[in-house]
């Protein structure tokens, strides 16, 4: 049987988003292979390495989305690796997701796969008004894209993985041509056994989740959804963030904010109920 290393930065069973996915990446091989898990998150399991990281990064802005300890926690876990690599015979980057982030890890004589990335990708054309409002994510994609095609470091990781796992084919086409060969999209998965036991499907809202920020285009689903002549039909949104109050604004102005509830940040099983129960879900990102 083989012992897999993963590194996911995010991990828990708890969260949303990447550390939720990489949670739910390992479960799927368990018993099928060994592996240990290093991870910045105080998750408390029998396979997980807690690789602590200094708090003190964590109140810098746009934390989130730049992941400013990320260097700290994988120089400590390239450390730790180093010295357990003989235990091990294959090591899978799971977290972050984004292409901005390099592993050294890949630098150690075992077989090692990157991904799933599926990160950086660009605005569509036609939406410079949402992308104005995110200048700066929009600026650090961008240079993403550059430093795939340019960054040394960024580059050595590419060559040195036996497989690069993308999302989708946007993301692959931002992958170098000479890379392009070992590079395979593997969608994002959806868990389809029964979460809840509930008898109230189907009721009259449309669902919406995330976070509430420029470039999920919730202001553009509110304005889509001014336009449906059944007035009698609701639409549920639940996240938090900036955007709140300018979503609320936005279905007033559009004669729709007795219909929009922006519901605020929900547990993640109140958020799988809302979405069981809903007539559809609509989730309009732009990239």
């Amino acid at each position: 049987m083989k012992n897999i290393l993963f590194t996911s930065y995010g991990y828990n069973d708890k969260d949303v988003s990447e550390s939720f996915t990489s949670y739910c990446l390992t479960k799927q091989i368990d018993g099928h292979y060994d592996y240990t898990v290093y991870t910045k998150d105080a998750y408390v399991g029998k396979n997980v390495v807690n690789i602590k990281t200094v708090p003190f990064f964590q109140k810098l802005g746009y934390y989130r989305a730049l992941k400013w300890d990320y260097f700290e926690f994988i120089l400590k876990a390239y450390s730790q690796a180093k010295k357990d690599i003989n235990n091990y015979d294959l090591i899978h980057h799971i977290s972050p997701i984004s292409f901005r982030y390099h592993n050294p890890l890949s630098k150690l004589d075992k077989p090692f796969i990157w991904g799933p990335v599926g990160g950086s990708l660009p605005y569509p054309k036609g939406f410079e008004r949402i992308e104005n409002k995110d200048s700066l994510v929009c600026k650090l994609r961008k240079m993403d894209t550059f430093r795939l095609k340019h960054d040394p470091i960024l580059n050595s990781t590419m060559r040195r993985s036996e497989r690069i796992v993308v999302t989708c084919r946007d993301a692959k086409r931002l992958i170098p041509e000479h890379y392009q060969e070992k590079t395979v999209i593997i969608p994002e998965g959806i868990n389809i056994e029964p979460e809840t036991s509930s008898n109230e499907l189907d009721e009259n809202y449309i669902f919406s989740s995330g976070r509430l920020v420029p470039y999920k285009a919730l202001d553009l689903l509110i304005e889509s959804f001014s336009k449906i002549k059944n007035q009698t039909i609701e639409l549920w949104i639940t996240g938090k963030g900036r955007e709140a109050e300018n979503l609320k604004r936005i279905a007033a102005e559009s004669n729709v904010g007795s219909r929009v509830k922006i519901l605020g940040a929900v547990s993640k099983q109140e958020n799988i109920e809302l979405l069981r129960r809903s007539k559809l879900c609509v989730f309009p990102a732009l990239n």
